[in-house]
């Protein structure tokens, strides 16, 4: 995995991102008076859930020759009163039987970001002294 730089617009309300060769702008939100400048942290958070789900359950599919037309991963972030929860919803379309159906519900919830973000999380931040 490529490291992931964020460096801060002057005023703070956005990061110009780079991931590899990617590049995009995070942004405060849009209820920040100056932001939606750019895709809201959490937004990228629940972006990337999206995306392993979707693709994870793409190959899956693939992989045992089911006929899966396409996997749609729509998750939502919110911060409740017992912490920050995501939501994930999963849409399939395709000739799929109802066991077909079920397996790739589960497989969804098995792709790497889904285990990485339901197990401990540790985060390490150190200093860089530029000089």
């Amino acid at each position: 995995m490529n490291p992931v730089e964020a460096v801060s617009s002057a005023d703070g309300l956005s990061a110009e991102v780079a991931a590899g060769p990617h590049r995009f702008k995070a942004g405060a939100g849009a209820g920040v008076p100056g932001g939606d400048a750019g895709v809201e942290p959490h937004e990228l958070l629940a972006a990337a859930l999206a995306a392993c789900g979707a693709m994870t359950v793409t190959l899956y599919a693939k992989r045992k020759g089911w006929k899966l037309e396409n996997a749609s991963v729509t998750v939502t972030a919110e911060a409740g009163p017992e912490g920050f929860n995501l939501r994930k919803t999963v849409t399939l379309s395709g000739t799929l039987s109802v066991e077909e159906k079920e397996r790739l519900l589960q497989v969804a919830d098995r792709c790497p970001v889904h285990k990485t973000l339901g197990e401990s999380i540790r985060i390490v931040t150190t200093p860089l002294d530029e000089d």
